[in-house]
């Protein structure tokens, strides 16, 4: 089943920066338009396969997924049935 994927704001603001500098950049929407086709892509692959990314030295709770020179950071699945204060560990 596959999971919701919630961008936080600053990664909506982030996307949205990259996307309008390669409009900027290219005088094209073209390859922001094809880049975008690739956070989609990939963000629907990790909405099925949340543990296709690569664990950060950091936390292996949190990972990373490549899209072309850009990095994803994301976090793993988190089972709401847990103790809450275990997410606090899992975010630091």
């Amino acid at each position: 089943m596959a999971k919701q994927i919630i961008w936080s704001l600053n990664a909506q603001t982030d996307r949205k920066e990259i996307l309008l500098y390669w409009i900027e950049r290219n005088k094209s929407t073209r390859y922001s338009y094809k880049l975008n086709q690739l956070f989609k892509e990939v963000i629907e692959l990790l909405s099925e396969h949340p543990f296709v990314g690569r664990p950060t030295d950091k936390s292996p709770s949190v990972r990373i997924k490549i899209v072309k020179e850009y990095l994803l950071i994301f976090l793993t699945v988190w089972d709401g049935h847990q103790n809450p204060a275990k997410l606090e560990e899992v975010l630091k």
